[in-house]
């Protein structure tokens, strides 16, 4: 501190006061902050998200080349790595690298099946096209805003079910749209699979999504939804559970931490893929129905369930893709929406169990592209509503490759980064997609 020796005292005791205070809530060295003076930068981010996907690519890679593991120990293995490895994609920004690795995921699946079926040209005649009664109610049904139908249905339930795919961030953003509307209509609870379970208590107590709120909830999107929801006044539930017996104590925690306190709530209940299934229906805690299905034995309510996980440009298997590849074809599908049928039904698309009641309504999304001026997913302004801002020219890597944190200057040292993007020496910089606000950044090599 032999800078300050020249200064009057009152001068140096609160030049050092500030200074601390300046180190305190912003985790700023004086070294980085004199080296980049309009650039506030944390000394390191509070997470690792660049070596996780390194270490889950290895781990992949290692699995493959094993002599010691039979065929179904590697399916087996695989199966649990490739969603890790998608899910780590989405941590780091790369919206379109995670939907990849998880349509490798998906067929892998189909090819371990065509193998142990030992038909595979019946199977992939069966699986590669729509069939003409399908391809009819895809073109003869119209296109509504999915928002629009959601909202109008929801007036008239108590319980709203959403599900997403945990690697697909733009799922988060309609979540957030879809949040944002049904708290006019009178909902009050947001209860998300996602959350860290910590009995009494509640979910983000501390104010704002920290690194240690759940584990999807560390994904930039995940985590624009739910500051989005604190600042809306949600009360957030958890009920993600320890028994064995997952789907009933999932359900069985939402009557307890809602339904026994408040008969009349209105929830909106976000959960992966078929915990939102309707079918089969329960008849005990240990049968094969799912959350949805359990809660609605339970309460006697129910739910309006919604998937999002079929009708969006991943692959899932070749009939889901090939029904998405005509509706797409078929239609002027600019933003998220629903078709409907001549009858005024929902058309459901892609998936077996989707037929019925299994779910209420289906989304379907356009197929977005990454924008050339931004280098990134085009939904994140268009749906997300966030702006495309220049990453400070300071953390530009010289050589290979770096991953860019970006914080709210509001929120704490241990909070979800608002954006996280991946930038490589020699390759064209992508922008940083914020919401209004000031920021302090972090980088990872």
């Amino acid at each position: 501190m032999q800078f300050f020796q020249t200064l009057p005292k009152t001068t140096q005791y609160l030049r050092c006061v500030a200074s601390l205070l300046f180190l305190m809530l912003t985790s700023i060295s004086i070294t980085h902050a004199e080296s980049m003076p309009d650039t506030p930068l944390q000394v390191s981010p509070k997470t690792d998200r660049l070596k996780d996907l390194n270490k889950s690519i290895k781990y992949a890679e290692d699995i493959n080349a094993s002599k010691t593991l039979d065929d179904r120990q590697k399916y087996f293995i695989v199966s649990q790595n490739f969603e890790s490895v998608a899910s780590d994609e989405s941590m780091i920004g790369d919206v379109f690298g995670a939907m990849n690795q998880y349509g490798k995921y998906n067929k892998y699946l189909e090819e371990r099946e065509l193998k142990k079926s030992n038909s595979r040209s019946n199977l992939n005649s069966r699986e590669t096209s729509v069939t003409e009664d399908i391809q009819h109610q895809i073109q003869e049904a119209t296109v509504q805003d999915a928002i629009e139908v959601i909202v109008n249905e929801a007036k008239h339930r108590q319980i709203v079910i959403l599900n997403e795919a945990h690697h697909v961030p733009m799922h988060r953003a309609f979540a957030m749209l879809l949040a944002r509307e049904l708290k006019k209509i009178g909902y009050d609870y947001l209860a998300c699979e996602a959350f860290t379970n910590l009995g009494s208590t509640p979910p983000l107590a501390k104010g704002y999504v920290s690194e240690d709120s759940g584990i999807y909830t560390r994904e930039s999107m995940y985590a624009d939804f739910l500051r989005e929801a604190i600042q809306s006044h949600w009360k957030f539930i958890s009920y993600e559970p320890t028994e064995r017996a997952r789907e009933y104590y999932m359900a069985k925690n939402l009557v307890d931490r809602i339904f026994k306190q408040n008969p009349k709530a209105k929830v909106f209940i976000y959960v992966g893929y078929a915990h939102g299934n309707k079918l089969p229906k329960s008849e005990d805690e240990n049968d094969r129905s799912m959350m949805a299905a359990q809660l609605q034995k339970m309460t006697g309510i129910n739910p309006l369930t919604i998937d999002q996980t079929t009708l969006f440009q991943q692959y899932v298997n070749k009939i889901q893709i090939a029904a998405y590849n005509e509706a797409v074809k078929s239609h002027q599908i600019e933003k998220p929406s629903v078709l409907i049928t001549p009858q005024n039904t929902y058309l459901k698309l892609g998936h077996n169990f989707l037929s019925g009641e299994a779910y209420d309504i289906q989304v379907i999304y356009p197929t977005y592209e990454n924008n050339p001026e931004t280098g990134r997913a085009s939904w994140l302004e268009s749906m997300a509503g966030l702006n495309p801002e220049n990453i400070p020219s300071k953390l530009i890597p010289k050589k290979g490759k770096r991953l860019i944190y970006a914080y709210s200057s509001k929120e704490p040292a241990d909070a979800v980064p608002v954006d996280v993007v991946l930038v490589e020496a020699g390759k064209p910089i992508p922008k940083l997609m914020l919401p209004k606000g000031n920021f302090r950044y972090a980088f990872e090599d």
